[in-house]
């Protein structure tokens, strides 16, 4: 009986190691730079399922930061998260509009993390969209 349950405890550890390590391939980080003499930067993608993608921009306080999202999917939203939290987001699209435009209080990365709602992740939905990101003093 109990290497039946050092049996049954090691698969469930292998199947959550398993499920955690697919859940970090899903979310990628990428660096949004704007070029010398632009304004804003754009990246197309494509996610699935419960896929993220974060895309930091280098901010200062002061200026005025603007993000908008353009998809195919109905279930495709962003999130913004200023520097140093990835906790509490400062925006969320599926609230509101797929633009939005604020005056950023603090200097680092912010980051805008596209993905899909809960209902289409859960159906393995996929979305292509293009993120536009603006920085202006």
């Amino acid at each position: 009986m109990k290497n039946m349950s050092r049996f049954i405890m090691l698969q469930v550890f292998m199947a959550l190691g398993i499920s955690l390590m697919a859940t970090a391939q899903d979310n990628q980080t990428k660096r949004l730079t704007i070029p010398s003499g632009k304004t804003t930067v754009s990246a197309t993608g494509s996610i699935k399922g419960y896929q993220t993608i974060d895309y930091l921009v280098k901010g200062t306080a002061g200026q005025t930061l603007s993000v908008t999202l353009k998809t195919n999917s109905n279930s495709n939203y962003f999130l913004v998260y200023g520097p140093n939290d990835r906790e509490t987001a400062i925006y969320n699209s599926d609230a509101g509009e797929q633009t939005w435009t604020t005056t950023m209080t603090t200097t680092g990365d912010y980051a805008v993390r596209v993905y899909l709602y809960r209902n289409a992740a859960r159906n393995n939905a996929k979305a292509s969209y293009t993120v536009t990101v603006g920085m202006k003093s």
